[in-house]
């Protein structure tokens, strides 16, 4: 299944506001996410991309470290 629920064009607005919904549906006192929370969901997105990006980076080093032909 695609990330964000199957839709790649639901932006983080949305998702956010669905997540809220979903809590609020099964009981949660829930609020949609208000502009200073947003900023800290994309803040802690951001984040996890870049870690994300510098384990892959770190993987595909050993890759090749391992790849390489010995003399």
């Amino acid at each position: 299944m695609p990330a964000r629920g199957g839709s790649a064009e639901l932006s983080l607005v949305d998702f956010s506001r669905a997540v809220a919904f979903m809590a609020r549906s099964s009981g949660a006192n829930w609020q949609d996410p208000d502009a200073k929370l947003l900023f800290k969901i994309v803040h802690e997105a951001d984040k996890r991309l870049v870690q994300s990006i510098n384990e892959q980076k770190a993987m595909q080093r050993e890759l090749h470290r391992i790849a390489k032909p010995t003399r």
